[in-house]
């Protein structure tokens, strides 16, 4: 089973599964981002995206020297923060100026 290349539009381009004989037809269309598309879509640049590639936590995809990005690895770089509510970050052991005497 090969890939047929689907339309390049801003960067991304899609692969649309060849079925074959006996294939099942209810494979999804994979969609992959060029390095500066995901950058500008989570507003870093091209080099903290690199950097990220280096250091293992984000997988790119290599055909020759075109790299590529599963969007879907892009957001999963993100985690959520805690929020703190006003009650605890006044409760969270704030210290005096002056030790107490």
């Amino acid at each position: 089973m090969g890939l047929r290349p689907g339309v390049r539009r801003a960067g991304l381009v899609s692969f649309e599964p060849r079925l074959g004989p006996g294939r099942d037809s209810a494979m999804t269309m994979r969609t992959y981002e060029s390095l500066p598309t995901a950058a500008a879509r989570i507003g870093v640049s091209v080099k903290t995206i690199r950097r990220r590639i280096a250091e293992g936590v984000l997988p790119v995809y290599r055909c020759g020297r075109i790299l590529r990005l599963d969007p879907e690895d892009v957001d999963a770089m993100f985690s959520r923060y805690p929020q703190w509510t006003t009650s605890e970050s006044h409760s969270a052991g704030r210290r005096s100026a002056r030790p107490a005497s």
